[in-house]
């Protein structure tokens, strides 16, 4: 059984190769990479695994498809074998997505030219279903006409409308167990990962990193971590963090906000539509049926100059967003769509001030502009592409070492944990039964679950509003076992994160007695 154990002062007692500062999906595999390569990775997280952007991903595994409009063709290869990567390494995790796009001959979306872009796809991508199994393979792809458009999305505008392109990506029904099982990967090979360890300040003998001090945020106390290399993995906060850790200029990254919808509406296809208003220079929009709702995205834009670093849309960008899908099928009616969940984080920016994403990662040596020796930065704009970024990302680490890291010794893999798919209802329903109750505990028991929302947010897919957790609270505390103080301070948590009117004794609905 792989554990991970939150022992702070204990990890400190032993050295690393490496240490790995961010435990999102490119944190993550980069620890599981350095892991499978015989080397001894340190992954500190100043919050929880995978917290930030990586828990707001979209959860559809692109395949780049979009990448044969300009033909960048290096991009459209990387993205179709990273996402094979996902589906052989993770299959019961990964299931093919069918994609639609209506057309109504505009610009490139006219249909002759999707058919010859599908061909293509279909050409550059013929080891796409390589060690998949069966039924989890990708078919080719097809334009439709009008009627059968309709016949699979009814509500589509049809003023222009010429048809629809159907191809095939991969969703992650739950990309929350996708980032636990790649790291239960890494620790079983050899990583050590901490959660609410903030990584403060390097620690050097002369120009050189001989490791950092970090905080663990739970206890207050600061530790001394011992490595030759230090990388920040820190995503669209890799610039501020390469300062503060101590390189002399900034990493090249600008932060700009992104998020997505969950909406409390059936889908309105088995299929993801890519939806586009109907006006110049709109951006496309994703509706994926998600465990029965929808899940709509991603709206990007630029942070401001005057606010807060944090990922946090206003109300205004919340009702741009659903202002857009109307647009884009007035049918569906998704103006005063519910919202049950903001899933935001902030992603690297192309440009400073503006919203559009990055399309290049961004690897870098802090020596190279006077930092010290042996400080990364590695910032990713891709879910899908991030265990390729990993992979070249460590061989430009070592690059200089004599280092052999050809042979992969850690291949590996754990038994699974199974995904839960939880909403309030459901659980008070099922709370009674001894299966999902020994499961409960031992995701918290060995998956280092600090706090509530750990465990029900990013141990398990939640398809419900966050704000309903509190509810629950009291039951889950008296399941897990957990003492009066430390659900005193949990308590503050969830109130501070969710409301203090949701917390037991709240306006709340009745929360489900422990058996």
């Amino acid at each position: 059984m792989v554990q991970l154990a939150r022992a702070p002062e204990t990890a400190a007692e032993v050295s690393y190769d490496l240490i790995v500062v961010g435990a999102g999906i490119h944190g993550v595999c980069l620890a599981l990479e350095a892991a499978c390569r015989g080397l001894r990775p340190l992954l500190l997280e100043r919050e929880d695994f995978g917290g930030a952007a990586s828990a707001s991903s979209l959860r559809i595994l692109h395949g780049g498809l979009r990448y044969l409009q300009s033909l960048d063709l290096p991009r459209f290869a990387e993205s179709v074998r990273a996402r094979r990567w996902f589906a052989v390494h993770f299959p019961e995790l990964v299931q093919p997505l069918q994609c639609v796009l209506p057309l109504y001959g505009d610009g490139l979306r006219r249909p002759a030219v999707l058919r010859a872009a599908l061909a293509l796809n279909a050409a550059l991508s013929l080891g796409r279903n390589a060690g998949i199994p069966a039924e989890k393979r990708l078919q080719a792809g097809a334009v439709l006409g009008v009627a059968e458009t309709r016949a699979r999305f009814p509500a589509a505008r049809v003023e222009g409308l010429k048809g629809a392109a159907v191809w095939y990506d991969a969703v992650m029904p739950s990309s929350e167990r996708i980032l636990m099982e790649a790291l239960r990967w890494a620790c079983a090979h050899g990583a050590v990962a901490l959660n609410y360890v903030e990584a403060q300040a390097l620690v050097g003998e002369g120009a050189a990193v001989r490791g950092l001090d970090a905080l663990d945020r739970e206890s207050g106390r600061v530790h001394r971590y011992r490595a030759p290399c230090v990388v920040n993995c820190t995503g669209a906060a890799a610039g501020r963090a390469a300062v503060q850790l101590g390189a002399r200029t900034a990493a090249p990254v600008e932060p700009a906000l992104a998020f997505n919808l969950l909406l409390d509406r059936p889908p309105p296809c088995a299929a993801a539509l890519a939806l586009t208003p109907p006006q110049p220079g709109a951006r496309t929009y994703f509706l994926l049926p998600w465990h029965g709702r929808t899940l709509a995205g991603t709206y990007h834009a630029p942070l401001a100059a005057d606010g807060p670093p944090h990922a946090e849309p206003t109300p205004t960008l919340v009702a741009q967003m659903l202002a857009d899908l109307d647009r884009a099928a007035p049918a569906l009616g998704l103006r005063d769509a519910p919202v049950l969940r903001v899933d935001a984080g902030l992603m690297p920016a192309r440009w400073p001030g503006r919203g559009d994403p990055a399309v290049r990662p961004v690897v870098l040596d802090h020596a190279e502009t006077g930092g010290p020796r042996g400080l990364f930065t590695v910032c990713g704009v891709k879910y899908t592409t991030a265990p390729l970024l990993a992979r070249a990302a460590l061989r430009y680490v070592y690059r200089r070492s004599g280092r052999d890291l050809s042979v992969r010794t850690g291949t590996g893999r754990p038994e699974p944990r199974p995904a839960l798919i939880l909403t309030a209802q459901r659980l008070a329903e099922r709370l009674p039964e001894p299966a999902l109750r020994g499961e409960l505990r031992a995701l918290a028991e060995h998956e280092s679950v600090v706090h509530l929302d750990d465990l029900l947010l990013r141990r398990a897919t939640w398809n419900d509003a966050p704000a309903r957790i509190p509810e629950l609270a009291p039951a889950l505390y008296e399941l897990l076992g957990w003492g009066a103080e430390r659900r005193r301070r949990d308590e503050a948590r969830l109130a501070e994160r969710f409301g203090a009117a949701a917390l037991p004794g709240g306006p709340s609905a009745p929360t489900p007695s422990p058996r």
